[in-house]
């Protein structure tokens, strides 16, 4: 693991008491990592430990981290050198690996977070091993806020994905889902279409760390012209991705998903 707000070859070191970390994958994306990272520079809670994993050339990277807001006292950035091979879920895994707080926060390179995400995520969180859920707002090509349910309901999180990847969530509850399914976030259903969030979270419950909503838009969620495209690509292999996620929850957990009609099947409109 690389490090960098100096040099991009040191070992970075975390603080003694971490508490909130962020993973941050970047692909593809590396023009939009400076406004990432910015945002996480600017919570009003720091993050104690902050990790991007990618296959980008280090100039690239280097570009990008110098062009970010990065304050005093804000730990180093530290990097780490990843192929593509299982996507982003093996990238979340590559990093929640090396990550030492208690949460943990995922969140694409092409996002981004509200200043006030971390302290509202940890206040409704309080000292409970549950994840964090919040409401979104779109920017980029599209506009317009996400509300999601007020109240978590498991069988319903398996018909409509309203836990997005940037939840909060304790690394204790990655850590006993990669004890029952060998990693973590599932890079198999991510190299057929996507909705990995989705089966992790799902994944989550089963264990017992359950949602709480975050009644704000604290995740701005980018809508670029890649990212419809790749969309449109989740949903032509919807039915394989159902498939997919019904036979992982019955063969490790003996769980039978149910799910909604096809056309109810959605990544970011919540049937509520």
């Amino acid at each position: 693991m690389e490090s960098h707000r100096g040099s991009l070859i040191s070992i970075s070191t975390t603080d003694a008491k971490p508490t909130v970390g962020i993973v941050i994958p970047c692909y593809g994306q590396v023009d939009y990592l400076s406004p990432a990272l910015t945002s996480v520079a600017l919570q009003s809670t720091p993050p104690t430990q902050v990790i991007v994993v990618s296959d980008e050339s280090p100039a690239m990277l280097r570009s990008a981290i110098d062009k970010s807001v990065w304050l005093p006292g804000l730990p180093d950035i530290q990097v780490i050198a990843e192929g593509r091979t299982g996507g982003a879920s093996a990238s979340r895994n590559a990093g929640l690996s090396q990550l030492l707080t208690k949460w943990a926060i995922c969140l694409d390179a092409d996002d981004a977070l509200h200043p006030d995400y971390i302290t509202a995520a940890l206040l409704i969180a309080r000292t409970d091993d549950v994840v964090v859920f919040p409401d979104f707002q779109r920017f980029g090509v599209e506009h317009g806020e996400g509300r999601m349910p007020n109240k978590f309901d498991l069988f319903e999180l398996c018909k409509a994905n309203f836990m997005i990847a940037p939840s909060m969530f304790p690394k204790i509850a990655w850590e006993t889902v990669r004890q029952i399914n060998g990693e973590g976030f599932c890079s198999a259903l991510w190299n057929i279409g996507g909705y990995e969030d989705q089966l992790f979270f799902i994944e989550c419950a089963l264990n017992g760390f359950n949602g709480r909503h975050l009644s704000k838009p604290y995740f701005l969620y980018r809508r670029h012209y890649a990212s419809q495209t790749q969309r449109v690509a989740y949903r032509t292999n919807i039915n394989q991705i159902r498939s997919f996620m019904k036979d992982h929850l019955y063969r490790h957990y003996g769980f039978i998903m149910p799910m909604s009609p096809v056309n109810e099947f959605t990544h970011e409109v919540p049937r509520w």
